[in-house]
């Protein structure tokens, strides 16, 4: 997830939601959702699933933790999702993990995943960020490769048939002591050295003042263009902007699925179904009208 960064709330009533002309369209891009921020099952059982099945997503993405494992699987299949991607996740927090250390703390969910037929795993989460490890952790795009490289080679054995993926960057420009490096800088440095590394991840977010749902789609579409034939998946998308009324913000996430090429991206999943941080009290979708919006909009389609 990225660093959100104060700013002063607006409002915006959904009447006020204007959206862009009609994109040609193409493909077969899924809209998905990312699971809880919470990396366990407790926050699945207090309302996840329910959102799921409110919002008639065919997509979602799991963050690996506690009791995160097939029966979870299963609930979600019988609401409809047949897909799925999970994200391994430890959590950082500008501090050092070493490969055997972050499989150690993983590996149970991810194998208990892939045993119930997932396979993508995003390998971490946006490692040119302080927070998430560069500087503490890995000094170079170069030295994130070679981790990469030793979590994947550690994991390989017990998940053979595993589709491994660089994790989505923090997109945006260079912000001293939070975002030293872009993506395109660490990209360019970090991917000819992974060695095993099937799909790429891909963050889209935007705020008041930006080009919208719109412009950050165009963006993906961009990032899948350059990196081609490696699949692609929008694994975090979102206006980070608080203050927003939730069906605006549920208008966005259909106008950004509508503008992504589904020739070049696979699927997109909305950040975030929930969370404890209140942080991420805007981007939430638990009880507000963004399901209903999402459904009607994939009825729809």
């Amino acid at each position: 997830m990225v660093q959100r960064l104060a700013g002063a709330p607006l409002s915006i009533s959904p009447l006020s939601y204007n959206p862009p002309p009609e994109p040609p369209g193409g493909g077969g891009c899924l809209l998905g959702l990312h699971g809880p921020a919470d990396p366990a099952l407790w926050a699945w059982q207090l309302g996840g699933i329910e959102t799921v099945k409110q919002s008639k997503v065919q997509a979602v993405k799991l963050l690996t933790g506690d009791g995160i494992d097939g029966a979870l699987v299963e609930q979600l299949r019988n609401e409809g999702v047949i897909f799925f991607l999970a994200r391994l996740f430890f959590p950082v927090n500008g501090g050092t993990v070493t490969p055997e250390e972050f499989v150690h703390s993983v590996g149970n969910s991810a194998r208990a995943l892939y045993a119930a037929g997932v396979r993508y795993f995003e390998v971490h989460n946006e490692p040119n960020l302080k927070m998430e490890g560069y500087i503490s952790q890995w000094r170079t795009p170069e030295e994130f490769a070679g981790w990469y490289n030793d979590v994947v080679s550690l994991l390989r054995p017990d998940m053979p048939d595993a589709l491994f993926g660089i994790p989505g960057l923090s997109p945006g420009a260079v912000i001293d002591n939070v975002r030293p490096i872009t993506e395109a800088e660490f990209m360019a440095r970090c991917l000819p050295l992974l060695k095993d590394c099937q799909w790429l991840a891909c963050h889209r977010y935007w705020s008041a003042g930006t080009d919208g749902a719109m412009g950050a789609a165009l963006s993906a579409n961009d990032f899948a263009q350059e990196y081609r034939p490696l699949p692609v998946f929008v694994t975090e998308f979102s206006n980070t902007t608080k203050g927003y009324d939730k069906s605006y913000k549920g208008n966005e996430i259909t106008t950004f699925h509508k503008y992504i090429n589904g020739d070049l991206i696979g699927a997109v999943f909305s950040f975030v179904e929930s969370s404890s941080d209140p942080i991420f009290e805007w981007e939430a979708w638990r009880g507000s009208a963004i399901p209903v919006i999402v459904a009607e909009y994939i009825d729809s389609l």
